[in-house]
């Protein structure tokens, strides 16, 4: 952890607003308790092009953003972790008609269906339970963001690397939008609860 112990002022600027009744991501809609969750076409670990309900199935789904070059034990890793220990919980409580849960890659680029097949299968997946999906960038970026993830682009000395903040949301058997985990502050028997 970090603590901040002094604070020093070196000068003024006027901050960056966004124009005047404009948002501050175009395009983008941001979800709430309640919300209906948009039908996002994906194309899943096996290559096929599946819209959200389609992957949903009239299950309760849990759905969080990764990419499988994430550097970070903290992030991608956790979340992967984390649904590995919530699909256990799944399948032990036999809940697999009822309860699934979903990762999206937010890196088209490199995690292609054949890499997210073997990540998945490296992790143990059961498809019946758990499913791997990407998008086109700009589609992902904006069905990511309406949960409130921020990604940041080509920043990094690595191309490859991607900056972004974890969410986890959980969306009910309507495809409603239950609840919004930001960070990994969720633990899977909470989530499967």
């Amino acid at each position: 952890q970090s603590v901040i112990i002094k604070i020093t002022k070196v000068g003024t600027a006027k901050p960056d607003l966004p124009p005047a009744g404009g948002a501050a991501s175009p395009g983008v809609k941001y979800l709430m308790p309640g919300d209906a969750v948009p039908d996002q076409i994906l194309v899943d670990q096996e290559g096929r092009s599946r819209t959200f309900n389609d992957i949903r199935r009239s299950r309760a789904i849990a759905v969080t953003f990764i990419y499988t070059k994430c550097p970070i034990p903290t992030f991608c890793p956790h979340m992967d972790r984390q649904f590995v220990e919530a699909q256990g919980l799944i399948k032990q409580k036999g809940l697999a008609s009822k309860a699934g849960l979903l990762s999206i890659s937010f890196d088209p680029k490199n995690d292609t269906p054949a890499v997210l097949r073997k990540h998945a299968q490296k992790l143990g997946f059961d498809p019946n339970v758990w499913t791997f999906a990407t998008a086109g960038r700009d589609d992902i970026d904006t069905f990511a963001a309406s949960f409130g993830l921020t990604l940041v682009r080509g920043e990094a000395l690595n191309p490859d690397e991607i900056g972004h903040t974890l969410r986890t949301a959980l969306v009910d058997a309507s495809g409603r939008l239950v609840k919004s985990y930001s960070g990994g502050d969720w633990t899977p028997p909470e989530l499967v609860d």
